[in-house]
């Protein structure tokens, strides 16, 4: 077995990672998950092409909420794959990953700011889990298309107070357009 699937398997075996507020999510494996995501950002710093091995186990990492802002470097190691490969793995994610794959993934569509994600995004709007429901306002307002307006609306009645407030703030971004990146 070659070292990149002695990472992959390290990594498989820890994910996904416990949500925050989970006793399983010690410090030890906290520690554990830092040095294999570690190790795997070195081997993609020294390579001109990023190993597509890696995407699926990084993205099905991901644990609901922030594992003490652990999952930076694992969103900044995906961003370094081709656009057209990874946004097509983060839709996939959203659609059917566990809550905090989705959770993240959400977010990272956000980022790419592509109109061609509102669908998956929007969908993402009715999903049960809040963060989820949360971070896809944020993608939606990110991206900037008021077609996605009248959806992210209905979550200003979520029974969440905090997706409320987030529907709230998005829905004025997206009329100012202050999160839209020009090109």
């Amino acid at each position: 077995m070659d070292y990149i699937e002695e990472l992959i398997q390290a990594l498989e075996r820890l994910s996904p990672m416990p949500s925050d507020d989970s006793p399983e999510l010690t410090v030890e494996r906290l520690r554990a998950y830092g040095e294999v995501v570690s190790r795997i950002d070195e081997i993609l710093r020294g390579s001109e092409t990023p190993d597509v091995r890696f995407i699926e186990p990084l993205i099905r990492s991901f644990g609901y909420g922030d594992a003490y802002e652990g999952y930076w470097l694992v969103i900044h190691i995906l961003e370094k794959y081709p656009a057209e490969i990874l946004r097509s793995a983060l839709r996939e994610a959203v659609q059917t990953g566990e809550p905090g794959t989705r959770m993240w993934c959400a977010y990272m569509l956000g980022r790419y700011r592509n109109c061609e994600d509102i669908p998956v995004l929007v969908a993402a709007l009715q999903d049960p889990e809040y963060k989820v429901r949360y971070n896809a306002l944020g993608a939606l307002a990110m991206i900037g298309d008021s077609t996605a307006g009248p959806a992210m609306e209905a979550l200003l009645d979520d029974p969440i107070e905090e997706v409320r407030k987030e529907a709230k703030e998005c829905l004025e971004a997206l009329r100012d357009q202050r999160w839209v990146v020009k090109r």
